[in-house]
């Protein structure tokens, strides 16, 4: 959960270089949390079967929890999923040298919101990014709903800050950290 919330705040200072890595790592410590009562640890490890990979994490959690109304998830997952790997945003640099990258965020709670905004020959390129924040938060909070973890005890057992965020974490129909 520490992931989740250095994501939020590095997204709140713009730090956008690291804030899809921040996510992508909060949610695999999340998922693997969860899948740990059913899989081997040397299992979740094994990057033949999930290592790094959050898609194939998220399949694993779906089928176990038996949540497959959560399947509208999946889109956010890929695109988080994309900021790991050979392709990652780790590895920013191409046959030709350096690419550059590009990572779009949006706040709306569907995609039809992103319609409205213009990104010229956005998400052409393998080196652009998409985070889906709104769909973020909803697979972290499906994540301890099913899991059965306590959000609001963890959120006031281990995290006190004065800093507030603009777009506060919204969890059971509460803010968390907001102006």
């Amino acid at each position: 959960m520490e992931y989740y919330i250095a994501a939020r705040f590095a997204l709140e200072s713009h730090l956008t270089a690291v804030v899809g890595s921040l996510f992508h790592h909060s949610i695999e410590c999340l998922l693997k949390g969860f899948l740990v009562n059913y899989h081997s640890l040397k299992e979740l490890k094994n990057p033949d079967k999930f290592g790094h990979n959050l898609v194939a994490l998220w399949n694993e959690f779906l089928k176990i929890s038996g949540q497959d109304e959560l399947s509208y998830l999946r889109e956010c997952v890929i695109h988080l999923n994309r900021f790991e790997g050979k392709n990652g945003i780790r590895y920013p640099v191409g046959e030709g040298g350096f690419d550059g990258i590009g990572i779009y965020i949006s706040y709306f709670e569907d995609l039809e919101g992103l319609q409205t905004i213009s990104f010229p020959d956005a998400m052409k390129n393998e080196k652009d990014y998409l985070l889906l924040i709104a769909r973020i938060d909803a697979v972290v909070e499906n994540i301890f709903s099913i899991g059965n973890w306590d959000v609001d005890k963890y959120f006031k057992e281990h995290f006190h800050t004065t800093r507030k965020l603009s777009h506060p974490i919204l969890f059971n129909e509460k803010e968390w950290y907001s102006e």
